[in-house]
């Protein structure tokens, strides 16, 4: 009631008051869209958004309920309302067509909830989204996190799309690990056959020319866990801190 009457007010006396100047009615203007302004962040704080959170692994992973704990304080912080609804892709286990299925299930349950925002962690997450052919993401906001590899004609495309990518920098990892580790001299490179994993490979190759024009004393092995290779790998990793006293173990597994 109160907001009637004041835009009746407001308006009555612009519309009726020959003594109102030009700067009077700005004001006036200014003053309606300021109330409608607070009126309408109010009703938002009121509301209760559904989120759905899509995490690019399983829910044992480590630092997964660091994640999910993390989403929670910074909504309550930012004071809004949320239920949030946490989806595991398991993308180390399932092979890309497979994560493609998954996500469909995904954005079905996320669409009978009304979701208003989805959000993902890691590359997978947020790639499996927009392959696999659910229209849910060109229809609601999407916020990423944590892509090592962004692909930004891919985000230029969507203007609902925004978020923080986590590119390593395998230069300021390979000079910290000298730092920590002086005596270690050959690095393992642990990968698999995922498209990631080769990635993250191109890009560490590149930085380990630069690392190495420095320390040529330093030698890389590249050690591949799918195949016939898994079996010889795992005993040998397995005694790294007793037998390889001079190794340095990098791992760019997806």
């Amino acid at each position: 009631m109160f907001s009637i009457d004041l835009t009746y007010l407001c308006r009555h006396n612009i519309e009726n008051t020959a003594g109102f100047n030009y700067m009077n009615r700005r004001y006036y203007c200014l003053l309606i869209v300021l109330f409608f302004a607070v009126l309408i962040q109010a009703a938002a704080a009121e509301r209760t958004y559904n989120i759905l959170f899509i995490q690019s692994y399983t829910s044992q992973t480590p630092w997964h309920s660091d994640l999910n704990q993390g989403l929670v304080k910074g909504f309550k912080e930012s004071g809004l309302k949320v239920n949030i609804t946490t989806e595991y892709l398991d993308a180390d286990f399932w092979a890309f067509n497979s994560e493609k299925v998954i996500m469909r299930r995904f954005c079905q349950r996320a669409r009978d909830r009304q979701t208003d925002l989805i959000i993902t962690a890691s590359d997978e997450a947020f790639y499996t989204l927009f392959a696999c052919g659910d229209s849910l993401p060109l229809q609601i906001p999407v916020v990423f996190f944590g892509i090592k590899y962004p692909d930004m004609e891919l985000i230029a495309t969507h203007p609902n799309v925004c978020g923080f990518t986590a590119n390593p920098d395998f230069d300021v990892i390979l000079r910290q690990a000298q730092k920590i580790f002086p005596q270690r001299k050959e690095v393992v490179c642990v990968i698999d056959n995922s498209f990631l994993s080769n990635k993250g490979l191109e890009d560490f190759e590149e930085e380990w020319k630069i690392f190495q024009k420095d320390n040529p004393d330093y030698r890389m092995k590249v050690y591949n866990t799918v195949g016939s290779v898994q079996n010889a790998l795992l005993p040998f990793g397995s005694r790294f801190s007793r037998t390889c006293p001079q190794t340095v173990l990098a791992c760019l597994h997806a």
